[in-house]
Parts: structure tokens; C-alpha cells; sequence
């Protein structure tokens, strides 16, 4: 297999630019609505035109409060420490995450036995300046037509998104896209349910910078990515101390074929799909 794309290189986000008007009703849309669409070969790493028009996130569908969700537990896992690079970048359970549980990603709101046609696996460790999360995914077709920073990614193709919350007792959290070409997307989403209801506008959400350093490898038949968000956009100088729980989630939108009908997938057993249902996060013991 070759490497086709982004490999072995760590980029800093330094800023965030805001990607343009979007009117109140489309905010409340990114927590209740649907998806695009597009045909690209595999090779095609970015491709020059111009991406759908705004348009609302399937998988946000339905927010906690939808009755006849069914009641699960919810998982939790240690978060162990990791340090230095990933040497098997691909891989679907890295050397670096040894100590780590591997998650895989599940369509669980259609049953706990519901694996995307296309799998997935993710993991997360305690890194010394930030939470490092890797995630490797089977693809058959790998596109995106993203061509910068802060576009609405899971409009123009493949995504990984990572959600992580910081404690229940805090109502805030960050949401972190990074497409197979290498771009990103962050927005800290203050309250989700003040975001649903477009008292937070999207440019209060994408303005803040997480600082997240990410690192994309391609090859024929699958793509990976680790994240490592700083301690610092949690508000802390290092890691929380023992016992600390938070939760998060790890998602993915995968598009085959055009923009139409994206597999979505998480690695936290959502009841439903929605994948700011944060309460059905796995939980993250540190």
C-alpha cells in the first residue's frame, strides 16, 4: 500500500476563521437537521469547486429529551498515559495506545450488535500537554472537497469528529473535525442546548481556537487521524488529576459515491442518532 496523502506531519491551528454568514434558523439546523452531495475518485485529494450548499446535520436529529430511546449503560474506560509518536500509523489499535481500550464505532442507536458497513476503531490516551485520540477508518471511497480551515466539514465529505466534554458539571465541550486531506475544523460549544436554540451564534462557537495539532495518513483502502487537544482548552495546565471523569466521543461521517445518504458511526453507544447527545458518552476515567 502507498501513502497518498498527508504523512508523519503535526499542524498548529493558530487562529480560526469564520466561515461566513449563516442565518439563525440554520444554527438551530446544525442540532436538528440533514445532509449534501458529490462523486470523486478515490485519489482525489481535494477537489476545486465549490462545496453544497449549508445544510443542516443528520445526525443531529434528535436531542436526549426524544422519548422511547432505549436506556443503556453507559460504558467506561481508563485513560491512560501515552507519549511520542504513532510508528504504525494505519494500524487499527497503535503501539502507542497499547494500555488503551479499543473502541469500535457502532451504529448502537439501531441495536447493540449494529456495525457500520465500513468499520472503525478508536482510542484515547493522556498525553503530557493534551488528550491524544487516534482513529483509524475502512474506506472505499476517501474524498472531501474541503479547501481550508472552519469549513462545515461534514457538508463536503469523509470526517472524523471528536467530541469531548470535561466534566458533567460543566455544560460546555469541543468539537473537532479533521477531513482525509488534513483539513480542521473546532467550535466550543458553550451550551448545547442555548446552540440548539440559536441564543449561541456559529460564529461564537467557531471563533475560539483549541490549539488541536492532528496528523492524517492515507492509504488505499483506509485513512487514520490523531488529535491531541491541549490541556489549556480545557482551561487546565496538565492533565486532571486520578478519579477525574469526563466523557467524549469519537464520530464519523462516511460519504461512498456523492454527498447523498453519509454512514454515520460513533464510538459511544448513542441511543439515538445524534452525536451531541453527550450523555451518552463513553465515560473517561483518568
Amino acid at each position: 500500500m502507498e501513502t497518498m496523502l498527508i504523512a508523519g506531519m503535526w499542524f498548529h491551528i493558530f487562529g480560526a476563521a469564520g466561515p461566513g454568514e449563516i442565518e439563525r434558523a440554520e444554527i438551530a439546523g446544525l442540532l436538528n437537521g440533514g445532509s449534501g452531495s458529490h462523486g470523486s475518485p478515490v485519489r482525489t485529494v481535494v477537489q476545486l469547486k465549490a462545496g453544497p450548499p449549508i445544510a443542516a446535520r443528520a445526525e443531529d436529529l434528535t436531542l436526549p429529551s426524544v422519548k422511547g430511546a432505549q436506556q443503556m449503560t453507559t460504558p467506561s474506560i481508563r485513560c491512560p498515559g501515552v507519549s511520542g509518536d504513532v510508528e504504525d500509523f494505519g494500524a487499527e489499535h497503535p503501539g502507542k495506545y497499547r494500555e488503551s481500550a479499543l473502541l469500535p464505532l457502532r451504529r448502537y442507536w439501531e441495536g447493540p450488535d449494529a456495525f457500520p458497513a465500513e468499520k472503525g476503531s478508536a482510542v484515547v490516551g493522556a498525553a503530557e500537554d493534551g488528550l491524544s485520540l487516534y482513529t483509524c477508518f475502512i474506506d472505499s471511497d476517501i474524498f472531501s472537497q474541503a479547501t481550508a480551515d472552519n469549513q462545515r466539514m461534514w457538508t463536503l465529505g469523509d470526517v472524523a469528529e471528536f467530541f469531548v466534554k470535561p466534566g458533567a458539571e460543566r455544560s460546555d465541550y469541543w468539537e473537532v473535525h479533521v477531513t482525509p486531506n488534513g483539513y480542521l475544523m473546532d467550535l466550543h460549544i458553550p451550551d448545547r442546548e442555548r446552540f440548539s436554540a440559536g441564543e449561541v451564534s456559529w460564529e461564537e462557537v467557531i471563533a475560539p481556537s483549541s490549539g488541536t495539532l492532528r496528523r492524517v495518513w492515507r492509504l488505499e483502502d483506509r485513512w487514520a487521524v490523531e488529535v491531541r487537544i491541549p490541556w489549556k482548552a480545557f482551561g487546565l495546565d496538565s492533565a486532571p488529576g486520578p478519579g477525574t471523569e469526563w466523557s467524549f466521543a469519537v464520530c464519523r461521517y462516511n460519504y461512498n459515491g456523492g454527498l447523498e445518504d453519509p454512514e454515520h458511526s460513533s464510538s459511544a453507544h448513542l441511543t439515538a442518532l445524534g452525536f451531541h447527545r453527550w450523555e451518552d458518552y463513553t465515560r473517561l476515567v483518568f
